[in-house]
């Protein structure tokens, strides 16, 4: 018993040793090994306005189960390289700003709408900053630009806003203005699950093949299982995680009177007001400004050509002395099958390629018909 026992030790203690000295290969080898900690090179936290990226970088971030190269300038908004950017702009300069699809996660930035915009409008002399950065809203655009534009000194002519459906459960969940309105404060609401990885999970997944397969696998039968709960009993004939993906809680609003009572009202009602104070930056910077809808698949899917989303904005807009671009009809041109199959990633919300050139190539009849 005590030669099988000393046996079973000296083979378990192989077994970690190897998978110890496996991990530390990984991390050696592969510079997101640690996916979090590589993220947190250059997704940082902010004092004013919660979280921005860090400014001349360059490395290979990850998205989807894929990797994609993200570099950004010395204002810390995404380029194509690390370059540096005149605060003051030596001619005209138009800026965008949104949430992970203006930042285009996932995609070469030749590829993302202001990437496309910056092929079109730099042979004009118009140069574009991309200021978008993923889980951003509008109190977060209110006071990004404020900053940019009144202790920075960064200059633009034009800013176009990309208003994200999701954007009115951020404002009404996730973010507010502390009491004095000097910066972004992260919520943490009552019954809202915003799980984080225990310190064992984190050293796991580090340290371990074993445990970062496993935890890998646990995530993955948790998102299957999330997928069949959202997408209730109408998604059962979409294939792969589409049914979570047109029933997402972040959209619900616009089809849910339930959602739309519960928190999209209040949340719209912040993201105007946000809205609001953005547009009085930007009026006392004589800068432009451009309001942007456009539908996710729920939307789509759910038949949602007029929104309450694009429908509050449109009226914002107007109201309110601000160009409005509805994206909503674009996206409609075609049925809803095709149009998930077009323009976005499979079962996600974000669009790929073609879905960011759509959306550029809209941009561009916006800015053309204001030259008019």
């Amino acid at each position: 018993m005590n030669e099988r026992f000393r046996n079973v030790l000296l083979a378990a203690a192989a077994i970690v040793a190897a998978d110890l000295a496996l991990a530390e290969a990984g991390r050696a080898l592969l510079p997101d090994w640690d996916q979090r900690g590589h993220r947190q090179k250059v997704r940082i936290s902010h004092p004013v306005y919660h979280h921005t990226l860090r400014s001349n970088m360059d490395l290979v971030d990850w998205w989807g189960g894929h990797q994609y190269r993200l570099a950004t300038n010395s204002l810390g908004a995404r380029d194509r390289s690390v370059r540096e950017v005149a605060k003051v702009a030596a001619g005209p300069r138009l800026a965008v700003i949104g949430d992970s699809f203006t930042e285009g996660v996932g995609l070469p930035y030749e590829q993302t709408v202001a990437g496309l915009l910056q092929q079109a409008l730099g042979p004009q002399g118009t140069e574009v900053v991309n200021f978008g950065v993923s889980s951003y809203s509008p109190v977060i655009y209110f006071k990004k630009v404020q900053t940019l534009l009144d202790v920075d000194g960064v200059t633009f002519d034009h800013l176009i806003v990309l208003v994200d459906p999701g954007d009115i459960l951020n404002e009404a969940e996730w973010y507010a203005l502390s009491p004095d309105g000097s910066r972004v404060l992260r919520n943490r609401p009552e019954g809202v699950n915003m799980r984080k990885p225990s310190p064992v999970q984190d050293w796991l997944a580090i340290h371990s093949v074993i445990g970062k397969a496993a935890i890998t696998i646990s995530d993955l039968i948790r998102a299957r299982r999330k997928n069949a709960v959202a997408g209730g009993e109408e998604g059962r004939g979409l294939p792969g995680g589409w049914a979570a993906v047109v029933n997402s809680r972040d959209g619900a609003y616009t089809f849910d009177d339930d959602a739309w009572e519960n928190w999209g009202r209040h949340g719209m009602e912040l993201a105007l007001t946000h809205l609001r104070r953005l547009k009085d930056v930007t009026d006392a910077h004589g800068v432009r400004l451009s309001i942007a809808a456009y539908p996710w698949p729920g939307q789509l899917w759910h038949g949602q050509r007029q929104s309450r989303h694009s429908l509050a904005l449109k009226e914002w807009c107007a109201a309110n002395g601000a160009a409005f671009l509805d994206l909503y009809p674009p996206f409609f041109a075609v049925d809803r099958d095709a149009a998930l199959e077009r323009w976005f990633v499979p079962s996600d919300v974000h669009w790929n390629a073609a879905g960011n050139r759509l959306v550029a190539d809209e941009v561009l009849r916006l800015i053309a018909a204001g030259r008019k």
